[in-house]
């Protein structure tokens, strides 16, 4: 990006932001632009350090509705600065009205504290997606709103249990209506809290799909309230047809084993229209 940002003090609209190795210092230009507004991508975030990212102030932006924080697809792990990403994730907290946001190629062990904050009461829409190092979900059941949620390529998730639902949340996932995980090779256990009957979970979910999660065993989530459910390359999976009283639509492919363990499952799906293996 060429030099000079920094006096285009009234600039509504910039869609993307580039910043090119050698060129960190340029994040700080963006400071000026109090005026952005609509959606806006950053990107090139592995060339800028915590300082840079501090000045930039997004929180005081209060006119960006959509928001995309990209790093490089090309990094080596081994040559990441892990510390320096996570700093740079902290200081990039957008204002509180944000609507959509996308993670990507993010290589921090662990999310800043501020993407599961519940005073995003205006966020629909959450894509994190190859943040490879990622050990653990945020707890985005805190978020009110959240209508469209999409996990994608998190090799480092063995288990998605309670922290993704939120400590003491009894009513997580409140307004969640599409959830889908993609691509998470390591994830074994999803502990939904089943035990907990004060926790109504998923409560309004239309779709659920899960693809290319090839380790995940055990029994699927109860009591869902999803229309439609996707469930692909799996080795073995329990699924209670009973718990989708709603389901209008069931795709399946590359199971090896699916169980369910209803009696008689096609008598609990009399609602079922679309069924494909």
């Amino acid at each position: 990006m060429p030099s000079g940002f920094d006096q285009l003090t009234k600039l509504q609209t910039l869609s993307s932001f580039v910043i090119g190795k050698g060129d960190g210092h340029l994040i700080r230009e963006l400071k000026s632009l109090s005026n952005l507004g609509g959606n806006f991508r950053l990107s090139g975030l592995e060339n800028v350090n915590g300082r840079g990212a501090r000045e930039v102030k997004l929180n005081e932006k209060p006119g960006i509705d959509g928001l995309e924080l990209h790093w490089s697809t090309n990094l080596e792990n081994y040559t990441r600065k892990k510390e320096v990403e996570k700093r740079v994730l902290d200081f990039l907290c957008p204002q509180k009205k944000l609507e959509q946001h996308i993670i990507e190629n993010y290589g921090g062990a662990k999310f800043a504290s501020w993407i599961d904050d519940s005073s995003f009461k205006n966020l629909l829409s959450l894509k994190p997606r190859s943040c490879k190092n990622c050990k653990s979900l945020p707890s985005v059941g805190r978020l009110p709103l959240l209508k469209y949620l999409s996990i994608i390529g998190f090799h480092e998730v063995q288990k998605i249990g309670i922290e993704f639902f939120g400590e003491s949340e009894l009513n997580p996932f409140a307004s969640l209506e599409i959830l889908s995980f993609e691509s998470l090779p390591n994830w074994k256990e999803w502990d939904a809290c089943e035990g907990d009957e004060r926790v109504l979970k998923f409560p309004i979910l239309r779709e659920l799909s899960i693809v290319n999660c090839p380790q995940l065993l055990g029994r699927l989530l109860n009591h869902v309230s999803s229309e439609k459910l996707k469930i692909r390359t799996y080795t073995s999976l329990v699924v209670s047809i009973s718990s989708f009283p709603s389901l209008c639509g069931l795709r399946i492919e590359g199971c090896a084993e699916l169980v369910d363990v209803c009696s008689s499952p096609a008598k609990e799906v009399s609602s079922l229209q679309t069924l494909s293996f």
